[in-house]
């Protein structure tokens, strides 16, 4: 005997039973355009134990978000029509793996159809799926790999974890759990039946107003002072080439370690990197917590984790056979960026030494 756990009707989750050996059968439906059209109408009942948990969004989303997927769907007949002109309009926002951690107290998908504008693919496809539900379509998120690349002389996909990816997955009754993909970075899908399209997607949500559009004329001259600090910062930068994937993790670890001669706490001669990190961040801490700016003492206080955070990238990424995964990629980026910002307050107000 075995025993098998779903989540929901046609969301089977685990088979587990003390067998020796086992065979699964899978089959990987290729439903047709018109078997999807004819699947549900736009606006049909959903089964109660899928509604519960395909339909539900939080009571924080923000309204225009909800307004704007009832513009883009339109008079869409079905459910399968309105899904696609949700994938199509998402499309038209840019790719994009270079970005900034999101503001924490921002609903994430409101700031990348309102303010970003360009996300990778957890950005498209939390959209996709949030959109789907304000109008009334049973969706969730799936993650795991893309298709990857076709190795021709061993006649076999590679799929590395530089494929990790994540893309909406639709309920249809009668047929299941159907993949789309909203990410621009990607390959649009090709179903049988499928045609060109040919109506009119929305224009993408305007811009706020920018800072410089509402500065007033009598704040000419801290714009200049701004320009100026701008000058010091990209000498203090020194930016070049923008690496990726482990040459990423290894700038950066570089560029830490030249932060670390500006404070005065260079790499000592056999020092390992982890030692480094600890011996950086206890001294650092150390200085920070006499500061009297409450800005210096806070930054004190994040820099050692983000400093151990780094340089365990570093190591992995230095030492390790594997290829540094995306994942890690933005994450380090991300890291960076507060990291910087960090160790620059220390080093404008704290004395070069302390003691």
């Amino acid at each position: 005997p075995v025993a098998a756990r779903w989540r929901a009707p046609g969301d089977l989750v685990e088979i587990a039973g003390e067998v020796e050996r086992n065979a699964v059968l899978s089959r990987v439906p290729e439903p047709a355009v018109h078997d999807l059209r004819a699947s549900a109408a736009l606006g049909d009942a959903v089964p109660p134990d899928l509604s519960r948990r395909y339909l539900a969004l939080p009571d924080s989303l923000p309204p225009r978000v909800v307004a704007l997927a009832r513009e883009v769907v339109s008079d869409a007949p079905t459910r399968y029509d309105a899904v696609l002109r949700l994938e199509r309009y998402l499309r038209t926002y840019a790719y994009e793996l270079d970005l900034p951690e999101p503001p924490d107290d921002r609903d994430l998908v409101d700031y990348f159809l309102f303010d970003r504008q360009e996300g990778y693919c957890d950005y498209y496809a939390s959209a996709l799926v949030v959109m789907a539900r304000a109008v009334g379509v049973p969706a969730r998120l799936a993650t795991g790999y893309a298709q990857g690349t076709y190795d021709p002389e061993a006649r076999r996909w590679v799929v590395t974890a530089q494929d990790g990816h994540s893309w909406p997955e639709v309920y249809f009754d009668g047929i299941g759990w159907v993949e789309f993909e909203p990410t621009a970075g990607q390959a649009a899908l090709a179903r049988p039946g499928s045609t060109a399209a040919a109506e009119t997607l929305p224009p993408l949500p305007r811009h706020p107003p920018r800072w410089w559009q509402q500065v007033p004329w009598g704040l000419v001259a801290l714009v200049g002072a701004v320009v100026g600090l701008g000058g010091l910062l990209a000498w203090l930068w020194q930016p070049g080439y923008a690496p990726v994937g482990g040459e990423l993790v290894q700038d950066r670890y570089g560029r830490l370690l030249h932060w670390g001669g500006r404070l005065h706490h260079p790499l000592r001669d056999g020092q390992t990197p982890r030692e480094y990190a600890q011996s950086l961040g206890a001294t650092l801490r150390a200085r920070g917590s006499k500061a009297r700016w409450p800005r210096a003492r806070r930054a004190a206080e994040e820099v050692p984790g983000d400093v151990d955070d780094l340089v365990e990238a570093f190591v992995e990424s230095r030492y390790s056979p594997r290829p540094t995964p995306e994942r890690t990629t933005w994450h380090i980026h991300a890291l960076w960026v507060r990291l910087r910002r960090n160790l620059l307050t220390l080093w404008l107000r704290l004395p070069a030494r302390h003691g």
